[in-house]
């Protein structure tokens, strides 16, 4: 089921969206399905094929990534840690349209969550059928992953502060 305009323009301040006219959200919307997860349930696991991304309409997820951790002498010892709480009008598994590869975290809904789906193949009629919304998308793609690297790397900078400060 296609999910209402409304839903995009209440959240169009995403990196993702931001290109877009009234009417591309339009047809956005009509890509889109609309997907509910009850708290507690997952989006989907790590290393599960990637296919589609979601945007958050409302409520929160966590992304997690699970580690598995070999200490000297005693095997291997599995670890989860939550990487961020994602909410309304943030995107998630947006690397799976890029690349296709298994999810690199799983998502983990902390509410009830409402989101909208986007999968490869409906990006791809979109990308046949309008060209040039099909680029202001990736082009959200991008700017959403390259905000997410560089989250990244300032957390890389501060547990290196610490490990090196102590």
């Amino acid at each position: 089921m296609a999910i209402p305009v409304e839903s995009l323009h209440r959240i169009r301040y995403n990196p993702f969206l931001t290109d877009c006219t009234n009417a591309d959200l339009d047809a956005i919307a009509d890509l889109l399905e609309e997907a509910r997860f009850p708290k507690d349930s997952r989006l989907f696991d790590q290393g599960a094929a990637g296919d589609s991304m979601y945007l958050i309409l409302s409520g929160q997820v966590a992304v997690v990534r699970r580690l598995d951790l070999v200490a000297e002498g005693s095997g291997a010892r599995r670890s989860d840690h939550t990487l961020a709480a994602v909410g309304p009008g943030e995107a998630v598994g947006e690397m799976a349209l890029v690349d296709g590869e298994p999810r690199s975290a799983s998502v983990v809904a902390l509410e009830d969550v409402i989101a909208a789906r986007l999968d490869r193949e409906r990006y791809d009629l979109l990308r046949a059928a309008n060209p040039r919304l099909a680029i202001r998308l990736l082009l959200g793609l991008f700017r959403t992953i390259s905000w997410r690297v560089r989250q990244a790397n300032k957390n890389l900078e501060m547990v290196q502060y610490r490990l090196f400060t102590i």
